[in-house]
C-alpha cells in the first residue's frame, strides 16, 4: 500500500512538472542596466479633486512616480498623470543624483509626458524594443518605487494585448499591454521591460478594487517610440488621425481560428469589436465582427501594421481596408472600404472627469 502511495504521488508530480510552463529566464545584467536608466519623479501635487471657486486647494500632497531616461541630453519620459499638478519636478537618478526636471510637454490621448533635465555627467538611456512582437505569457519585468521602495523590480507575464481601457468619461487609452506582474503606485511611469532588459512599454493603470490583484496595463513602446520622437522634435504632437474602431487579434479568438486556417488569411489580422459613430468607418459598409485582412493594398502580417499607418497619416487622408465578413457556416464576403481618417481631439482640451468613481486607477 505504501508503495503503491508512492507510486500514485510520483505520477502527480510528474502531471504537474509535465503541464508546468518553465518560466523564461531573464538576462540579469540587461535587468540591471534598465533599472540604472529609471529615474524618481517626485513634488507637491495640489489635489485634483480639492476646488474651491475654480482656484487650485491650498491641500496638497506628496507624490511619487517613476520616469525613463530615453535621451543622454537629460530627457525622460513618464505619465502625464504623474507630473500633472506637480509644483516643482524633482527627479533623482539611480546614482543618487537629484535635479529639476523641466516639462516639455504631454500626449492626453497616451498619458505620455516628457520632461528634461540638464545633467552633470553623462547619462545612458533605456534601450527601446519592439512591443510589436510581443505575445502572450511572454515574460515581462516591471519597474519602478512602489509606495515609495525605490527601483523595485518585480516580474509576471503578459495577460493580453490591444486592450481598450476606459479612464474617464470621454477619454480611453487604446492598444494597452495587459499585464500579470503586481503593480502598485509609484510603478507608473516606470519601464516595462522585457528578458533582454528593452523596454516595451509605460506602465500606466492598474484596476483598482480590494479584490483585484495582478491586473495592470501599459503603454506598448513602439507607438510610445512615435509620440516621444515628436515630443523630442517638435516640442508638441501635431494634429493626429483617428480611424475611430476598437479591435482584437483575430488569431485570439476561437470563432475565427478555423477561418485563418482554411483559407489562410493574414496572421495579424484583426476583428472589429466597436465602430464610433463619428469614426472614419461610420457609414461604410464595415460591421462589427468584420476582419480586417489589410491596409491600403497590403497584407496585415502583424496587427501593429494598421496602426503604424494611422500614426503616419494625417486627419483627411484616405485610408484603404481589406475587409472579410465571417457568417456561421464559415463561409465569407471579401470586401474593401475607404476611411477618411478624422481628427483625434484627445489633445484639444482636458478631458472631463467622470461623475463617478472610475474603474480604473492611475499609479
Amino acid at each position: 500500500m505504501m508503495f503503491r502511495k508512492a507510486a500514485i504521488l510520483a505520477t502527480a508530480l510528474f502531471v504537474i512538472c509535465a503541464n508546468t510552463v518553465p518560466a523564461e529566464e531573464v538576462d540579469n545584467d540587461k535587468i540591471e542596466d534598465a533599472r540604472s536608466s529609471t529615474v524618481i519623479i517626485n513634488g507637491d501635487k495640489v489635489n485634483p479633486s480639492i476646488y474651491d471657486g475654480g482656484k487650485e486647494s491650498a491641500i496638497s500632497y506628496n507624490g511619487v512616480g517613476a520616469g525613463v531616461l530615453v535621451d543622454p541630453r537629460g530627457y525622460i519620459i513618464t505619465n502625464y498623470h504623474v507630473i500633472e499638478g506637480i509644483r516643482k519636478i524633482q527627479v533623482k537618478t539611480y546614482d543618487g543624483r537629484e535635479y529639476i526636471g523641466q516639462a516639455i510637454n504631454h500626449d492626453l490621448a497616451t498619458d505620455i509626458a516628457l520632461i528634461k533635465i540638464t545633467p552633470d555627467v553623462p547619462l545612458v538611456p533605456i534601450t527601446i524594443g519592439d512591443s510589436s512582437s510581443l505575445r502572450i505569457l511572454t515574460r515581462i519585468v516591471v519597474m519602478g518605487h512602489p509606495f515609495g521602495y525605490s527601483f523595485s523590480v518585480n516580474s509576471g507575464e503578459i495577460s493580453g494585448l490591444y486592450r481598450e481601457v476606459p479612464v474617464k468619461e470621454n477619454l480611453k487609452y487604446a492598444n494597452m499591454i495587459q499585464i500579470s506582474a503586481g503593480i502598485n503606485p509609484g510603478n507608473s511611469g516606470g519601464p516595462l521591460v522585457n528578458k533582454y532588459g528593452q523596454v516595451i512599454g509605460i506602465n500606466s493603470l492598474k484596476i483598482a478594487g480590494e479584490s483585484i490583484e495582478g491586473m495592470g496595463f501599459a503603454i506598448p513602446s513602439t507607438p510610445a517610440k512615435v509620440i516621444i520622437d515628436k515630443l523630442i522634435q517638435n516640442g508638441f504632437v501635431p494634429d493626429r488621425a483617428r480611424l475611430g474602431i476598437s479591435y482584437n487579434e483575430a488569431s485570439q479568438s476561437y470563432r475565427y481560428s478555423p477561418v485563418l486556417q482554411m483559407n489562410k488569411l493574414p496572421a495579424g489580422s484583426l476583428i472589429i469589436m466597436e465602430i464610433d459613430k463619428n469614426g472614419a468607418l461610420a457609414g461604410t459598409e464595415a460591421q462589427v465582427y468584420d476582419l480586417i485582412v489589410s491596409v491600403n493594398n497590403k497584407k496585415m502580417d502583424k496587427p501593429d501594421m494598421l496602426l503604424d499607418v494611422i500614426q503616419k497619416s494625417k486627419p483627411g487622408d484616405t485610408i484603404t481596408l481589406g475587409l472579410v465578413r465571417v457568417f456561421e457556416d464559415y463561409s465569407i464576403k471579401e470586401f474593401s472600404v475607404k476611411a477618411t481618417l478624422v481628427q483625434d481631439r484627445a489633445n484639444a482640451s482636458p478631458p472631463e472627469s467622470s461623475s463617478g468613481p472610475s474603474v480604473m486607477e492611475p499609479f
